[in-house]
């Protein structure tokens, strides 16, 4: 009966909140970071309340600077300065849509980012949207958004970890596909579950033209980060703790795709995994105590023209939240792609109720939200 009252009421919720200027009274469904903008349990919102909007913005501001500083050691941020690409690639560097920077596979084929991310973004956008304003787009961090809410562990071993990866073609643009990634930690009493996890992507050039990782931006990491055997080069994840990401990927034409040339200019692939039918590969590097011996991880993500609702219940939600931030970011998708869309996919994941509600509101209220005027 939840499901059935859930379904519905994600389907007329836009009617029912009546637009951003309307009030509502929503709960706090989970407890947000300090100067997130959700201290108070309830809210009254409407399209006049400019200043609280700006000052929301001016917050998320504040907490972003801080984050680059705070939530990062010197090792990670020296890093990042050193993760701008050398000038002999930026030319190979795409630009699609406006918003969204993508990358040639042949020219660089790993792919290596930070697992440590926060979830601020999520409050000072919310509390935006309740006041009838989208927020800032430089303020939106689209993996603070993803990671702020909960996915569920898939794997019933007991596994210290697992690596979910799942293939299907984006919702917003035809002839693209999606990469959705998902690292779960199991549950028990141990203050960490697993030490020094690192994540690398390894796109296969012949299969893949351009690829473009959502979000994590001034994350991404050289790729020496992935091949280091020191300590305290990854992030120690916490029982039950998520980290999701989702990568856009432009397929090379197999009628222009030439194998022998690709592998003649790459040191890493094998003829066999040329040929095959991957995107990519998914590997992941971690320790089950602190200090001890190296385990790893690996899973293929084979190409696919699926359509998403075929995918998990984790990877729906993840691209529905990744697409909202993509909207909020300025992707002109209105066409095939808007924020009620990213609601009615965020509907068809029904667990975690109270947090889906959330979101739903959000994408619900964002259709009739001012955008941001500086």
């Amino acid at each position: 009966m939840k499901r059935v009252l859930f379904v519905v009421a994600a389907l007329g919720l836009a009617a029912y909140l009546g637009g951003c200027g309307g009030t509502m009274k929503t709960e706090e469904r989970k407890s947000a970071p300090e100067g997130s903008g959700l201290s108070q349990s309830a809210r009254e919102s409407t399209p006049q309340q400019l200043a609280g909007a700006r000052a929301a913005m001016g917050a998320a501001k504040a907490t972003l600077a801080a984050s680059k500083t705070d939530a990062g050691s010197e090792f990670q941020n020296a890093f990042v300065k050193s993760a701008i690409p050398p000038k002999e690639f930026q030319g190979l560097r795409a630009l699609s849509d406006g918003s969204e920077e993508f990358v040639q596979a042949v020219a660089e084929p790993f792919s290596t980012f930070s697992l440590k991310t926060a979830i601020d973004s999520w409050g000072a956008t919310l509390a935006s949207i309740r006041v009838g304003y989208l927020p800032d787009p430089e303020t939106v961090r689209i993996e603070e958004l993803m990671n702020y809410f909960s996915y569920e562990n898939p794997d019933t071993t007991g596994a210290p970890l697992t690596l979910e990866v799942e293939t299907f073609a984006t919702p917003w643009r035809e002839g693209r596909g999606a990469i959705y990634i998902g690292l779960h930690a199991r549950e028990g009493a141990e203050p960490f579950v697993a030490y020094d996890v690192k994540l690398r992507v390894e796109f296969n050039p012949a299969k893949t033209k351009l690829y473009s990782l959502v979000g994590y931006d001034d994350l991404t990491l050289p790729d020496s980060t992935f091949e280091s055997e020191a300590s305290g080069t990854g992030v120690n994840l916490r029982p039950g703790e998520s980290v999701v990401a989702l990568y856009q990927v432009e397929p090379e034409d197999p009628s222009a795709s030439d194998v022998a040339a690709v592998l003649a200019e790459t040191d890493y692939l094998s003829a066999e995994a040329a040929t095959s039918d991957a995107w990519a590969t998914a590997r992941v590097k971690y320790r089950e105590a602190e200090g001890g011996a190296w385990r790893t991880l690996a899973a293929t993500a084979t190409s696919s023209t699926a359509a998403v609702d075929s995918a998990s219940a984790n990877a729906r939600f993840a691209t529905a939240v990744a697409g909202f931030g993509l909207l909020l970011k300025g992707a002109p998708w209105e066409v095939l792609w808007g924020y009620h869309r990213a609601a009615g996919l965020a509907a068809t994941d029904d667990r975690f109720y109270d947090e889906r509600e959330e979101f739903l509101e959000a994408a619900s209220r964002a259709r009739t939200c001012r955008k941001y005027v500086k």
